[in-house]
């Protein structure tokens, strides 16, 4: 989960660079943020000094907004002078004002649709399958990413786990497990709930090892 939460981050700040642009101060939205690759999105953002919203569903128990209540406590202490995040279960009022959105739900059919989001937004669905209703068709604006894909490293043959229609990708998850037992990295958060500073370390091992986590953003459009 470390390596998805770390790539996801990592395609959308190469689209902000494309565009003159960063995270800093720039609107996030993540939907699913009470769960660990949404939380570690959240936090990765939160530490490039992005303002932040985080979605629950609509229904969504107490027990689920309390935990995305403690994530925005965790999001304003990763960047002490950025505000703390608000927290909502009305995507349609919030993700307008996105100029990012990141999915990271477990929805097993997709819910968003493109209507309720921003011109020339950055959408980084990080979901399988995929939160949003992919309707680039009447939304030519935005600009989608598969998230957590990573790009494997030059030479490598990846068979069966490279992305279907991307012989040079792979899944960020499939990565991280190649990466963990080839360096022998041990942690103390490799499940669960993840910690911000093992996600930069676990990123720095798979780039020792030859993956891009900032590959071309051609590769993770959808």
């Amino acid at each position: 989960n470390s390596l998805t939460a770390l790539a996801a981050v990592r395609a959308v700040t190469s689209v902000l660079a494309e565009r003159g642009g960063s995270l800093e101060g720039t609107t996030v939205s993540v939907v699913g943020a009470a769960g660990a690759i949404g939380r570690g999105i959240a936090l990765l953002a939160a530490r490039g000094g992005a303002r932040i919203t985080l979605i629950g569903r609509p229904g969504t128990t107490h027990q689920s907004l309390d935990r995305l209540a403690a994530v925005a406590e965790e999001c304003a202490r990763a960047h002490s002078e950025s505000a703390r995040p608000e927290v909502t279960t009305d995507a349609e009022a919030a993700l307008p004002a996105a100029e990012v959105v990141f999915t990271a739900t477990n929805a097993v059919t997709p819910f968003l649709e493109t209507r309720a989001l921003r011109r020339n937004a950055v959408v980084c669905d990080v979901s399988r399958p995929y939160n949003l209703i992919d309707r680039l068709d009447v939304r030519p604006d935005l600009s989608l990413l598969r998230g957590g894909v990573v790009q494997a490293p030059d030479g490598a043959e990846l068979d069966a786990l490279a992305e279907p229609d991307l012989s040079t990708a792979i899944v960020a998850c499939a990565a991280e497990t190649i990466v963990l037992t080839l360096s022998g990295y041990d942690g103390a958060h490799l499940c669960g709930q993840l910690d911000l500073d093992e996600i930069l370390r676990i990123g720095a091992a798979a780039e020792a090892a030859g993956f891009r986590l900032d590959a071309d953003p051609s590769l993770t459009r959808r």
